[in-house]
């Protein structure tokens, strides 16, 4: 069975697979896109429709350091995704503590 955490803030969410080490930032409801690679295995989602922002995947959330950067990592989702820091931090926290 896969440990999976949730937490949702407005239309942005984020879902910690624990086996997997990868967290899940959408945007709004899931849509075909693209993504841009960013640091440490961070990738930038865009939707394939209108090139807007659809979300933020990180691999390998604990072994690439973020557990440990969670304030980096919401500064970075947080200008993608167009919310505040500190939404994007409560909901990074709250979606990693298992």
């Amino acid at each position: 069975m896969v440990a999976v955490a949730q937490d949702h803030i407005a239309s942005l969410t984020a879902d910690y697979d624990q086996d997997a080490d990868v967290l899940y930032v959408p945007i709004g409801e899931p849509r075909p896109g693209m993504g841009e690679d960013g640091p440490d295995d961070v990738v930038l989602r865009y939707s394939q429709d209108d090139h807007q922002p659809s979300g933020v995947t990180v691999l390998g959330f604990r072994e690439n350091g973020w557990a440990l950067r969670t304030q980096a990592l919401a500064a970075i989702i947080a200008h993608h995704a167009g919310v505040s820091a500190a939404e994007a931090q409560d909901i990074v926290v709250n979606a990693t503590s298992v």
